[in-house]
C-alpha cells in the first residue's frame, strides 16, 4: 500500500470526484492548490485502478513541478515527456538526447502504460506514431533465427546509421558474425553475437573500452527518429517540393535524413501523430488549468506559424499546409474519447469541455514557517488542539528523525513513520520531498512540506562561476581565423559572428568551419561547449563534423586518464585501503541550508564546497587540507560539511587551538543550525564541570550532533557512537601528544583541516635551503 494513500475517503467533495469518473463522467474540479492537486490526483489513480494516464500543464515548470510531485506519491511510475523544437535549417541544433528521451518515454507506455506529464507545447506538436514505434521495432532475443541483410535494411528504415565502430546512439556496426547497436533508449550499447544465422548472446558493452558488462537475453531496438520516411511516401513528397527545393528532393529520393526534414514533416503525415495517441480510450486526460492550457496552445502555434511564413517568404519553402502543431480546439475534439479531468484555480464552465459534474474541494496552502520552528511548533499545538491530523515530510531519514526528536522536547506527541499507510490521529513525521504543503480544513488533514519549515533565501546577488564568466567572453576573445574546440564536434576555425533569421527571429550565431565544407553555426546560448585552442600549431588537425574522429580522440585521452589514475591507486592504496563512510548525496534540506547563508559565495568558496562534498560521498576517509587567509571563508566551507555529515543522521567533532575561537565558532554554529533543529554543544573550560559532564553523557548517548572546543575533545572520556567528520582548525598550534590522539581519531573518519597558513614553517625552511 502506498504511502498517503486513503487519506480522503471522509471527503464528500472526492467521493462525488471518484463517482464521475467510474460513470467515464467529465469532472471539473476546483479549489485544489500547490501538491494537493497531485495527491488528489494520486488517490484517484489508485481508487479507480487507473494504470495509464496523461496530465496536460501549460509550461514546462508546471510540469516539472507536477512531475516531482507525483514522483513521491507514485515514485516509479512517473515520466515527464519533454517538448520537441522544430528544425527548419541545416543546423546542428538538437539534442539527440531529447528525442531519445521522447522515444523511450513513448517505448514505456507501448509495454505498460504509465502516468505521463507533459507541456501544452509538446502535446500539440507531433511525435513519433504508435504505428511506426512498433513497425520499426527491432527484437533481439537468444536463439532466434535472424536475416541480417533484412536487418540491417529495418535498422536503416529505422533511423539508425551505420558506422566502423559503434560510439554513440543511433549508430550500428556489423563485424563478421558480431552486431553492435546503440538503442537511443538505452545508457550502454548491446553486443549480438551470432552463430551462423542464430542470435548466440546479447551482452551489453562499454562504449570506450568496448568490453562486454552484463549478459542480456533480449532486447528492444525501438526508431532512432520522430520523423520516419516511408519509401513511397517520401518519392510522393519528393515530387512535391521539386520545384522549389531540388537540393532536398534529391536528399529525399535517396531516402537520407537530413537536419532540417522536419519542414516538410505535415507532407508525411494525413493526420499528425500525437502523444495523446497513446492514450486508449480508458485513459484519464487530466486539464490543469485549461483557460491557462489554451492561451499557452495558442501562443505555441503562433509561434511555429510566424516561423513558416518568414520561411515562405524567402521562398525556401513551398506547397506544405501549416499543419505543424494542433490547435488546441482540435486537440479537445479528439480527447472526446477519453475520460477529462479538469483543475481549475476557480470554478470554470467555459473551458472548451462539456462537464458532466462541478466539484469544489477546500485545498488550502500551508503556510510558510520560512525556518520559524517557534511558529512552526506553535501551530503545530494549534492543530492537534483542533483535532487534526497532522503528516509533516523531513527530506532525508535523518532529518526526519532530528525533527521528531526536536517536537517531542517541545511537548508535542510526534511519531517518526518512514513509510505511513494513512494519517495517524495526531502528528507524524516523515521522509520525503514536496513543492508545497496542502490543508483540509474540512477533515482536519494537514500536510506540511519540508520547504514549507525551512528558511527559504533573500535578497540573495545571483552567483557568476567561472565558467559563466567565461561563456561572456568567448566571442569577444576570438578573432576570425582562431581555431576553437567545440564540446561534441571537435576542432574547427572560428570565421566570425553571423546574423542568422530562424523562425522569424534574428539571432546571432558563431559561424566555425569544419573539414572539408562542414560549417557548423553556434548559436550565442551555446556559447559554453565552445573553448580557445590553446595547443601546439604544429599538432593542429581540423575534424570532420560526423563526430566519429572527435569521439576517438576523447576515447584515447579516457584512456590515457585511466592509466594515470591505475598509477595513481596504486601509490595511494597503502593509505586508501580504510574503508570509510560514504555520505548521501545533498538533499533539499543541505540546498535549504545554503540558501540561509547571507553573503554571495567566492568562486574559490564555492570550488572548495563542492569538492568536500565530493570527497565525503566517496567510500574513503575524506583527507583534506583547506587553505585560506583570516577572512577568506574557510568557516563556511566547515559548516556546510558538518550539516552534510549531520544530515546523515552522523556526528561532528570541531576542534580549535584556542577557547575564544571555540566560543566564536560555537555561537556561529548554533545560529545557524538552531532553525533546523541540529544539536551543537561546545566543550572548553568556559563551561562547568557539571555541564561538560551532561554533554559528554548526551554526546554518548547520540543526543549532540555536533560538539565544538579545543584540546578538550581529544581527551579518552569522550565516546562518539557515530562519529562521521573530524574539523581541525589550524592543527600546527597543537602539540606532539595531541597529534598523536588525532591520529587515532583520523582512522575511518571523514577529515577536514584547516590552516590560514598555506605554507607551513618547516616546510618553508626546507625550500629555502635551511
Amino acid at each position: 500500500m502506498p504511502r498517503f494513500y486513503g487519506l480522503l475517503n471522509e471527503l464528500e467533495g472526492y467521493k462525488n470526484i471518484l463517482d464521475g469518473l467510474e460513470k467515464r463522467e467529465c469532472v471539473c474540479v476546483s479549489g485544489l492548490s500547490g501538491a494537493g492537486r497531485a495527491h488528489v490526483l494520486f488517490s484517484l489513480l489508485y481508487d479507480t485502478n487507473q494504470k495509464s494516464c496523461l496530465v496536460i500543464t501549460p509550461n514546462e515548470e508546471s510540469a516539472r513541478m507536477w512531475y516531482r510531485d507525483l514522483s513521491f506519491f507514485l515514485e516509479q511510475r512517473v515520466f515527464l515527456f519533454p517538448g520537441r523544437e522544430f528544425v527548419f535549417y541545416d543546423m546542428d541544433t538538437v539534442s539527440r538526447e531529447t528525442t531519445a528521451a521522447r522515444i523511450s518515454i513513448l517505448e514505456r507506455i507501448i509495454k505498460g502504460g504509465g502516468i505521463v506529464v507533459a507541456p501544452i507545447g509538446a502535446v500539440c506538436s507531433p511525435v513519433l506514431s504508435p504505428e511506426h514505434l512498433k513497425k520499426h521495432t527491432v527484437i533481439f532475443s537468444e536463439a532466434d533465427e535472424v536475416d541480417m541483410e533484412e536487418m540491417l535494411v529495418k535498422l536503416v528504415q529505422a533511423g539508425y546509421s551505420r558506422c566502423e565502430t559503434v560510439e554513440g546512439q543511433g549508430q550500428f556496426a556489423l563485424r563478421g558474425g558480431i552486431l553492435d547497436i546503440f538503442p537511443v533508449h538505452l545508457e550502454q550499447p548491446v553486443r549480438i553475437e551470432l552463430f551462423g544465422d542464430e542470435v548466440d548472446t546479447i551482452r551489453t558493452f562499454d562504449v570506450f573500452t568496448q568490453l562486454s558488462v552484463e549478459r542480456i537475453s533480449t532486447v528492444r531496438i525501438p526508431p532512432a527518429r520522430e520523423v520516419l520516411y516511408e519509401k513511397e511516401r517520401a518519392m510522393r513528397v519528393a515530387e512535391q517540393i521539386e520545384s522549389f527545393c531540388p537540393q532536398d528532393s534529391e536528399r529525399l529520393r535517396e531516402t537520407g535524413y537530413f537536419p532540417s526534414d522536419d519542414k516538410y514533416l505535415p507532407l508525411f503525415y494525413d493526420k499528425l501523430p500525437l502523444l495523446i495517441d497513446y492514450f486508449s480510450g480508458d485513459s484519464l486526460i487530466l486539464l490543469d488549468d485549461p483557460s491557462l492550457l489554451r492561451e499557452k496552445a495558442e501562443n505555441a502555434s503562433w509561434e511555429v506559424h510566424q516561423g513558416v511564413s518568414a520561411m515562405m517568404e524567402q521562398g525556401k519553402l513551398g506547397g506544405v499546409d501549416q499543419n505543424y502543431s494542433l490547435e488546441y480546439d482540435e486537440l479537445l475534439h479528439r480527447l472526446n474519447r477519453n475520460t477529462i479531468l479538469t483543475f481549475c484555480p476557480l470554478l470554470q464552465t467555459n473551458t472548451g469541455v462539456s462537464y458532466k459534474k462541478l466539484v469544489n474541494l477546500e485545498c488550502k496552502l500551508q503556510t510558510t514557517y520560512n525556518g520559524n520552528m517557534t511558529l512552526l511548533t506553535t501551530d503545530l499545538k494549534l492543530y492537534q488542539e483542533q483535532g487534526y491530523r497532522v503528516l509533516m515530510l523531513a527530506g532525508s531519514r535523518s532529518r526526519g528523525m532530528i525533527l521528531s526528536d526536536h517536537l517531542n522536547q517541545d511537548g508535542l506527541m510526534t511519531v517518526f513513520d518512514e513509510n505511513p499507510h494513512s494519517a495517524p490521529a495526531s502528528l507524524t513525521v516523515t521522509t520525503g520531498s514536496l513543492s508545497s504543503g496542502f490543508e483540509y480544513p474540512t477533515i482536519k488533514l494537514a500536510v506540511i512540506s519540508d520547504r514549507d519549515i525551512s528558511k527559504k533565501k533573500q535578497g540573495k546577488k545571483a552567483r557568476k562561476t567561472k565558467d559563466q564568466q567565461k561563456i561572456m567572453n568567448v566571442a569577444t576573445d576570438l578573432n576570425p581565423g582562431d581555431y576553437v574546440v567545440h564540446v561534441n564536434h571537435g576542432i574547427g576555425q572560428f570565421l566570425g559572428q553571423e546574423l542568422v533569421t530562424a523562425g522569424g527571429v534574428t539571432k546571432d550565431y558563431l559561424k566555425i568551419r569544419y573539414s572539408g565544407t562542414d560549417m557548423l553555426y553556434v548559436p550565442a546560448t551555446q556559447l559554453d561547449l565552445l573553448h580557445k585552442y590553446v595547443g601546439a600549431k604544429s599538432q593542429l588537425k581540423v575534424n570532420k563534423l560526423d563526430g566519429k574522429e572527435w569521439n576517438k580522440v576523447k576515447s584515447r585521452v579516457r584512456a590515457s586518464c585511466a592509466d594515470l589514475a591505475d598509477d595513481l591507486i596504486r601509490l595511494y592504496a597503502a593509505r586508501q585501503n580504510i574503508a570509510g563512510y560514504s555520505f548521501s548525496k545533498d538533499t533539499p534540506w543541505q540546498q535549504e541550508f545554503e540558501d540561509v547563508f547571507p553573503y554571495t559565495e567566492t568562486e574559490d568558496q564555492i570550488k572548495c564546497i563542492l569538492d568536500v562534498k565530493k570527497d565525503m560521498e566517496r567510500p574513503v576517509p575524506m583527507d583534506r587540507l583547506l587553505c585560506g587567509d583570516v577572512g577568506y571563508g574557510k568557516t563556511e566551507v566547515a559548516i556546510r560539511a558538518a550539516f552534510k555529515c549531520v544530515m546523515d543522521n552522523k556526528q561532528v567533532a570541531y576542534l580549535a587551538p584556542t577557547t575564544i575561537l571555540a566560543l566564536q565558532h560555537y555561537q556561529n554554529f548554533k545560529s545557524r543550525m538552531e532553525p533546523f533543529a541540529v544539536r551543537v554543544e561546545m566543550l572548553s573550560r568556559f563551561r562547568t564541570q557539571k555541564e561538560q559532564k551532561d554533554i559528554l553523557e548526551r554526546l554518548e548517548r547520540g543526543q549532540v550532533d555536533i560538539v565544538i572546543g579545543t584540546h578538550r575533545i581529544l581527551q579518552k572520556d569522550l565516546k562518539f557512537p557515530s562519529l562521521g567528520l573530524l574539523i581541525v582548525d589550524e592543527e600546527q598550534r597543537f602539540g606532539v601528544a595531541h597529534k598523536e590522539r588525532l591520529k587515532e581519531i583520523k582512522q575511518d573518519v571523514d577529515v577536514l583541516t584547516m590552516t590560514a597558513t598555506p605554507i607551513p614553517r618547516t616546510l618553508h625552511m626546507s625550500m629555502i635551503g635551511i
